[in-house]
């Protein structure tokens, strides 16, 4: 949905969190944060994590305060959001 070209580049990844982020009720001033802190990139992931335990009703308070406490793991250089996705991955696989 927030994804349109089959073959997605990070441009496109990084307009589709912006749009994410909004929905998912992230304020711009974490948003902000978060790529000062992340790069575009990993603020990116961070978002599509973000939405993914959103969806799995696996985050307690909001989205937004889930997201923002990522981003305080991240400066204290706690954040890994490789082992997420590859958390994510290896469920997938195991299910299958």
């Amino acid at each position: 949905m927030y994804l349109t070209e089959a073959r997605p580049r990070w441009p496109d990844v990084h307009n589709a969190a912006a749009r994410l982020r909004h929905d998912l009720g992230i304020r711009s001033g974490t948003w902000v944060d978060a790529i000062d802190t992340l790069g575009r990139d990993g603020a990116a992931v961070a978002v599509m994590i973000t939405a993914e335990r959103e969806a799995r009703n696996e985050i307690r308070l909001t989205a937004g305060a889930y997201y923002a406490g990522m981003v305080a793991r991240a400066k204290r250089g706690e954040l890994d959001l490789q082992k997420s996705l590859w958390g994510f991955r290896t469920e997938r696989m195991a299910a299958h």
